[in-house]
């Protein structure tokens, strides 16, 4: 649950503050993680602006307010102060309002959000998946957020209107229809299908999900008891370690993650060349910019 920041207001400023706002007094940047699918955090970042525009103004506001106002704006009554009162009531009353009917929803950056990761032991342990369910744990996140009525529904909404992981969303269950149940009758899937198309046209699907498939799947029952399940990569992983690997070309080489095309990238595809590594620009400059996110604010690089 969300907790209103600190922002140097006592406890009657802070209830007055937090009833003006609504949501918006406590939203925050979700903390996402890259995963299957889209991952686009700054899409939160222009809202955010928004968001923190009025919580500065509101907060202003508050401040300029005498102790017994304050008490006639808290008790919201009008008996007292009815023009004190009539001007706080409508003090950005239609921007904060309109705000807050857009708030973005959880899935706007991408679906790796901690608040909605599978209970892939779970649902890797049924026999069969419907198509719905196939489609959230290919992805990763609980089958009960994009159920068949919520699918349908978002069909029948303006396709390029949608957020990115949506849009996502949908051409992928596509894919899977037409590959499990072209005849929408309902055909479920078992987990030896799942994994053998997967395979075959190189179906990308959360790591958690296909390794646990695998290591239940009927048709494994006869590999030796002892033999370790495939090592897969946690998406958590990748962002610590795209976050470790930012830090260091920030330290090292000068990196600034505020420049859209640093010269930092081709160094360092250089010196992975002269290792033997194959690694393009564009693939050193997407981890940078995966780990330039998560990195905080205000950390420098440590200086003798």
């Amino acid at each position: 649950m969300n907790e209103t920041p600190d922002l140097g207001l006592d406890a009657i400023q802070m209830r007055s503050f937090e009833a003006k706002l609504g949501e918006l007094a406590t939203w925050k940047i979700p903390p996402i993680s890259p995963t299957v699918g889209p991952f686009e955090p700054e899409a939160f970042d222009a809202f955010d602006r928004k968001r923190r525009e009025l919580v500065d103004a509101v907060r202003d506001r508050l401040q300029t307010y005498s102790q017994d106002e304050l008490v006639v704006i808290a008790e919201d009554t009008g008996k007292k102060m009815p023009q004190t009162l009539a001007f706080w009531r409508s003090f950005l009353a239609e921007p904060i309002s309109k705000l807050n009917k857009r708030l973005p929803p959880w899935y706007a950056g991408g679906f790796g959000h901690p608040d909605y990761v599978a209970d892939f032991d779970y649902w890797c342990k049924m026999p069969t998946l419907d198509i719905e369910e196939t489609l959230c744990l290919s992805i990763g996140i609980e089958p009960r957020h994009f159920g068949k009525q919520d699918i349908a529904h978002l069909k029948k909404q303006e396709f390029d209107r949608l957020w990115s992981p949506l849009q996502f969303l949908l051409q992928r269950h596509e894919q899977l229809r037409r590959q499990f149940d072209p005849f929408n009758h309902g055909d479920r899937i078992t987990p030896t299908k799942f994994l053998s198309w997967a395979k075959r046209v190189e179906f990308h699907a959360h790591p958690e999900f296909v390794g646990l498939l695998e290591r239940y799947d009927p048709m494994n029952a006869n590999q030796p008891a002892n033999q370790a399940p495939e090592q897969r990569t946690d998406p958590r992983e990748v962002a610590t370690m795209a976050q470790l690997f930012t830090a260091m070309a920030i330290d090292m080489y000068g990196y600034d993650p505020k420049q859209s095309r640093s010269p930092v990238t081709k160094e360092i595809a250089e010196l992975a060349a002269s290792m033997g590594m194959s690694v393009s620009d564009d693939t050193v400059r997407k981890y940078l910019r995966i780990g330039s996110k998560y990195l905080p604010k205000d950390w420098k690089p440590y200086k003798d």
